[in-house]
């Protein structure tokens, strides 16, 4: 819930107009005895800093706060907030290792665009907002009601901007130096650029070790029965050798992805602590 005694028009009110010093801290039982005795020595400013800040927080915990909640609870459903999805075709069946992999991959790619987009508007100008192209229902937090906004430019600019938290920034008074959350981000950016870009590169393996091509060769030249399953072998010698090591090499290549897929779901579950907003 919102703490409206500290909002930009109250802090006003409190030091502009009123002039009063609220402590940031008292000790145990301290904040108490301050009240009363601002409130009886100030009423006015008492009632304009105090108690009215207290009344509105009264109000909204009463009904913007049970719209929010209800927001959230239809945002989150809608977004798939407390499960995992794929981008695999659905009505088909598909082995659970794929479903596995594609799961946590997919959505991980969500948390990127989408939530790891979401924080790097999280102090955004309207400069920020045009060049993301924010809609409007998105801007404000009332109207956010289903699957989140994605920007892939927004969630990679904010992951490059992380990857810079261990160089220091003499021309960025506010930087501050975290290590970890640097690091943690490369991470996320080359997990996240090989789903996206590199892994489907790949191609299959039937095609790209060349053995769909020669397949199509000799089915031409010999027939569908080419390797002699019915009957006699029509290929040659020459060509048996052929095709065993073009089939060798698919078996090869579909091992070494298969490996190379395993060793980036171990790096994904490794870093799952950092994938927090």
């Amino acid at each position: 819930m919102r703490h409206y005694d500290d909002t930009k028009i109250i802090n006003w009110l409190r030091i502009k107009v009123f002039k009063v010093e609220k402590p940031h801290s008292l000790p145990w039982g301290q904040w108490k005895i301050w009240r009363a005795d601002f409130r009886a020595t100030r009423p006015v400013a008492y009632f304009f800093t105090e108690s009215m800040p207290a009344a509105i927080e009264w109000v909204h915990a009463h009904t913007i706060e049970y719209v929010s909640n209800f927001r959230y609870y239809v945002h989150n459903r809608a977004s798939n907030s407390h499960r995992l999805d794929s981008t695999l075709e659905k009505g088909k069946y598909h082995e659970f290792s794929n479903r596995m992999l594609y799961s946590l991959f997919d959505s991980y790619v969500d948390f990127i665009e989408i939530e790891e987009a979401y924080n790097h508007l999280a102090w955004a100008t309207e400069k920020d907002l045009k060049k993301y192209n924010v809609p409007f229902w998105d801007r404000y937090w009332f109207f956010r009601w289903g699957k989140g906004w994605r920007c892939e430019a927004a969630a990679i600019d904010h992951l490059k901007w992380e990857m810079t938290l261990d160089t220091p920034n003499p021309k960025d008074p506010n930087w501050q130096s975290s290590p970890l959350q640097a690091k943690s981000a490369r991470e996320k950016m080359e997990l996240y650029v090989w789903w996206k870009k590199i892994r489907p590169m790949r191609g299959d393996a039937w095609e790209v070790s060349g053995l769909k091509t020669f397949w199509d060769e000799m089915e031409k030249k010999y027939g569908d029965d080419f390797l002699g399953i019915g009957g006699r072998k029509s290929m040659s010698p020459a060509e048996s050798r052929k095709y065993d090591k073009l089939s060798n090499d698919q078996s090869a290549l579909e091992q070494a992805w298969d490996d190379e897929d395993a060793a980036m779901i171990h790096r994904l579950v490794d870093i799952r602590k950092s994938l927090w907003t």
